[in-house]
């Protein structure tokens, strides 16, 4: 239940690993495949959820911050950091939740700032709770 978000909203995605020399190593490069589909699937998510719209039709804004989480973590398995930050920093700017919202959930502050450090830092992108 990553930054605080609700357990079915918290972004979530698959890994590869492989054991070589005596520890598990990440080879989830290695299937390009299966991370494409998750970002697909993920993109999804985001539109059904009406996030891309104005005024979502009753969706939490944590699905929405977890749909946008998730398209991140997927890109940067793909080796599209960039582009999945991208797609998070402009989708998660706490004034557009004000217009659609009213309010700006604790969780999606967290979120934002916890990725930003990480990105800006060039770590890997871990959750915080």
């Amino acid at each position: 239940m990553a930054f605080g978000l609700c357990h079915a909203c918290s972004p979530s995605t698959i890994k590869v690993y492989k054991w070589v020399d005596e520890k598990y190593q990440d080879y989830s490069s290695k299937y390009p495949d299966i991370y494409q589909k998750q970002l697909e699937q993920a993109k999804i998510s985001w539109k059904n959820d009406g996030c891309d719209k104005s005024k979502p039709p009753g969706t939490s804004q944590d699905y929405c911050t977890g749909d946008a989480v998730r398209v991140l973590l997927t890109s940067d398995i793909l080796g599209k950091r960039e582009e999945g930050w991208k797609f998070f920093w402009v989708n998660t700017d706490p004034e557009k939740y004000k217009s659609k919202y009213g309010n700006v959930y604790d969780s999606l502050l967290k979120a934002r700032e916890t990725l930003k450090k990480q990105f800006d830092n060039k770590e890997p992108f871990v959750p915080s709770r």
